[in-house]
């Protein structure tokens, strides 16, 4: 929004070489390909709904040890239908700030403070729910591995949209043809351990999972961040599709090419908080000439102004960077266009389209079915944690082979009852602590965009996980149980079974507590075993519970290693046949303290598995509210 000082009138005197060469230079950049689509575009001839955004004065400042530090220093701007508004600056500027407020997603909040605002169609984005209008793609590739690219926008379009099935399948393949992604479509997304499809695909995948909703306003942060020269225009050309359909794309550019930069039809730079540039790409070389920073000629304008807006260290600015910062923004102060873009854009249907929101169950039962592929096709979940449970057992059956039940057994059979306790829990603690971290950023991510709550994330992760469960313990019991002739009778055998399924659920529900206190995968794997580790001590294998030092007794109780390991010896012990002489030596319930009923010692047991998962829901909630700030 400058003015436009590159006329000159019919009276002026000839123009010089050098002011020939620079509006030759302006007319090719503006005829660059396909910009001349995004001069004529008449958003009229679509359909969709058109949002023209109009931010002003915004401000962001936060509060740090050192006192306030201001991020954005009163910005504003617009981004109407049928416009590529591109933000440019170098790191620090404030763009993911001004795009993140823009988009809705940051507001005042404890130590950070948001003024000015920002309009939809004229209405204040804060009082209609511009999410249901608008996506905002993150710079990082946030997406399941494990899932096909038509698994990721059969989801997304399943959870967003209402229809039939037909309705939804189809929209899913226009997606996929609209993106160019029919070759790749059944390819799984991949990791970093397993290659999966490349960092192009893996970025329109990004893309089209959230503009399947067909979205009027679409705000990307660094969408061709990591990318080559060629994959990146490749993807700023299906951007330019969706802007030719009538679509508001805002985005920020760190470093585009020059046929990348031809292509936005509006350009916004930003240098420590300030506005010193907005305006077509094609009038920016000629604006700041005038100001004395001349762009050569056969330089890439976005280079020149990376350079030219650098700031080496932006809390100690040197005399000159101050003199170019204060001059920069007087400049486009003074050339500013003071009054603010009136909307021309129907703003009724902003506040009467209804809840396209799913209900609980359904939202739930997507969940859980996106949980169980993740499930099925990541080895850590299911082959892996399958083979772990049989190495473990066959370990057992040839260690302890046929314990007996003579007196001379019992200090074996409560060893191997303690050892089949820590495997079982610990087995069932490791790898859970280890997926929450894995499936963080897409849980915070689609969180954030409002797609389900924290409950129904948390129910349904857990229901996909609960066939497995039930699986290796039922595995893990018949291959040890009959092996080592434990007491042989149906009633012992499945409550021997439900012991170990109940205490690996626990197991689980811990793992659930430092997985969502954890960010990656390798700070849970490095603090994981420390809790229950320290847990394991008062198990009850090691001394008599009853001698334990005072103030560490009550840690039993929230054992359960202590809960698991005492029911499975007063299953075993309750009751059973020994063949001994003396019936006093031939107690070991009595010798270990373990006198309680069968009963309790499963409740509470219950009781940790429900307790540790309320703590973990309790620690994702805390970290998903604390997200959306």
């Amino acid at each position: 929004m400058v003015k436009n000082n590159s006329k000159v009138s019919s009276n002026s005197p000839p123009a010089s070489p050098e002011a020939e060469e620079e509006a030759n230079y302006a007319k090719n950049l503006e005829n660059g390909p396909l910009y001349e689509n995004l001069k004529t575009i008449d958003c009229a001839d679509h359909n969709s709904m058109k949002i023209q955004l109009v931010w002003d004065s915004i401000c962001y400042s936060i509060d740090t040890k050192k006192g306030k530090q201001e991020i954005l220093k009163g910005v504003s701007g617009s981004a109407s239908p049928g416009e590529f508004v591109a933000i440019m600056g170098s790191s620090g500027a404030g763009k993911t700030t001004l795009l993140n407020i823009v988009a809705g997603r940051i507001s005042s909040f404890h130590n950070s403070h948001v003024t000015g605002s920002v309009k939809a169609n004229g209405a204040n984005i804060s009082s209609i729910k511009f999410d249901q209008f608008s996506t905002y793609i993150t710079q990082e590739d946030i997406l399941l591995p494990t899932l096909t690219i038509r698994e990721c926008f059969e989801f997304s379009a399943r959870m967003r949209l209402k229809g039939t099935n037909e309705e939804i399948l189809e929209k899913v393949e226009k997606t996929i043809a609209d993106l160019k992604l029919e070759k790749a479509a059944d390819n799984v997304i991949g990791s970093v351990l397993n290659k999966g499809i490349s960092g192009g695909e893996r970025k329109r995948t990004c893309i089209g999972v959230e503009i399947i909703t067909d979205p009027a306003v679409i705000i990307l942060d660094e969408p061709t961040s990591g990318l080559d020269s060629f994959t990146a225009e490749t993807l700023v050309d299906l951007l330019i599709e969706q802007i030719n359909k009538g679509k508001t794309v805002i985005a920020t550019i760190h470093q585009p090419s020059s046929n990348v930069f031809k292509k936005f039809s509006k350009l916004i730079l930003l240098c420590e908080g300030y506005t010193v540039y907005q305006g077509p790409p094609a009038d920016s070389r000629k604006y700041f000439s005038n100001l004395g920073y001349k762009c050569p000629r056969h330089v890439n304008p976005a280079d020149f102004y990376m350079r030219l807006l650098h700031v080496v260290n932006r809390f100690e600015k040197t005399p000159e960077e101050e003199e170019k910062l204060n001059s920069l923004a007087d400049a486009y102060k003074e050339s500013e266009i003071k009054e603010t873009p009136t909307s021309k854009y129907d703003l009724t249907e902003l506040k009467n389209k209804g809840d396209n929101s799913l209900n609980f169950f359904k939202k739930v039962g997507l969940l859980w079915k996106r949980s169980m592929i993740n499930a099925v096709r990541n080895p850590f979940l299911s082959r892996v944690r399958l083979a772990q449970f049989i190495i473990v057992s066959a370990i057992i059956d040839l260690v302890f082979h046929d314990l007996g039940n003579d007196f001379d057994s019992i200090q074996n059979t409560t060893g191997v009852l303690f050892f089949m306790t820590l495997g079982n829990i610990m087995l069932g603690n490791n790898p859970s602590a280890l997926t929450f971290p894995a499936e963080r950023p897409t849980f915070l991510k689609e969180h954030s965009e409002g797609l389900y709550s924290t409950f129904i994330y948390f129910i349904a992760k857990n229901l996909s996980e609960l066939p497995m469960q039930f699986v290796v313990t039922m595995i893990y019991s018949l291959m040890v149980y009959f092996a080592l002739d434990l007491n042989l009778t149906a009633s012992r055998f499945f409550t021997f079974y439900a012991i170990l399924t109940i205490a690996h659920m626990a197991g689980v529900g811990s793992g659930y507590i430092i997985g969502g206190l954890c960010e990656t995968e390798n700070v849970a794997a490095l603090f994981g075993p420390i809790v229950p580790t320290s847990l394991i001590v008062f198990g009850g294998s090691f001394g008599n519970l009853k001698n334990m030092n005072v103030a560490f007794s009550w840690i039993q109780y929230i054992s359960p290693f202590g809960w698991c390991f005492k029911s499975l010896v007063i299953n075993q012990y309750e009751d059973f046949d020994f063949d001994c002489d003396s019936d006093e030596k031939c107690d070991p319930l009595d010798t270990l303290g373990f006198n309680d009923p069968l009963w309790k010692d499963i409740i509470c047991l219950i009781a940790l598995m429900i307790g540790f998962r309320i703590i973990a829901f309790v620690c994702l909630s805390m970290i998903s509210r604390k997200k959306k700030h």
